[in-house]
């Protein structure tokens, strides 16, 4: 009988899109006693009715889901930072995420002053800074709920002579038109900014 599962499984047991099989992630997208509360953040139907009202989609406010998605995404790339080795910081230190904290999430809790303090000063209030061993930025994260992306990406402008990856992490909708790439800064970060967007 197990020689003939794996065929028996594949024919009667559509697995459709990017997901690895036989994930945790797989697992919770897949099987219909989870239910997804925000990208990456997942619980069981059966608790849905027991969750505090902030966090259950049957009572949370439109902007409680909000702040929720844009504070799961930090505890993300907070987590994300820490596995590939960085040093991680967010700005948002205090704020709840379900049981916790982001203080929790992230490995320093000041910010490194690596340059002059005008940009440190700036860039201390970027979502999320991964730092090298050095103790210089390589890789920073604005999430965005909104269409505007001025706010981050006028905060990247101060690292446009670093050698600092940035990313806007963002909903799956096109960004605004109203975004000015036309002074000397402004063309320098075109090409070094990268948008990716967070399923919901």
């Amino acid at each position: 009988m197990h020689r003939e599962a794996p065929d028996l499984y594949a024919r009667y047991n559509e697995i459709k899109g990017l997901t690895p099989h036989k994930t945790i992630d797989e697992r919770v997208q897949r099987d219909k006693r989870f239910h997804k509360l925000v990208p990456g953040l997942y619980t069981l139907v059966s608790t849905l009715d027991d969750l505090p009202a902030e966090l259950n989609p049957k009572t949370q406010t439109p902007e409680q889901r909000e702040t929720l998605t844009h504070i799961s995404m930090q505890a993300l790339l907070l987590q994300l930072g820490q596995f590939y080795q960085y040093q991680t910081y967010t700005p948002d230190r205090i704020k709840k995420y379900v049981n916790q904290k982001l203080e929790d999430f992230a490995s320093l809790s000041e910010f490194p002053k690596f340059t002059h303090e005008r940009i440190v000063t700036r860039t201390r209030n970027i979502d999320v800074s991964w730092f090298n061993e050095r103790g210089f930025p390589s890789r920073v994260f604005e999430v965005e709920n909104s269409t505007d992306m001025k706010n981050g990406l006028s905060k990247f402008m101060e690292l446009v002579d670093f050698k600092t990856s940035m990313f806007i992490v963002r909903r799956n909708v096109k960004m605004s038109s109203e975004i000015s790439l036309n002074n000397r800064h402004s063309s320098q970060l075109k090409n070094r900014f990268n948008s990716g967007i967070m399923r919901r």
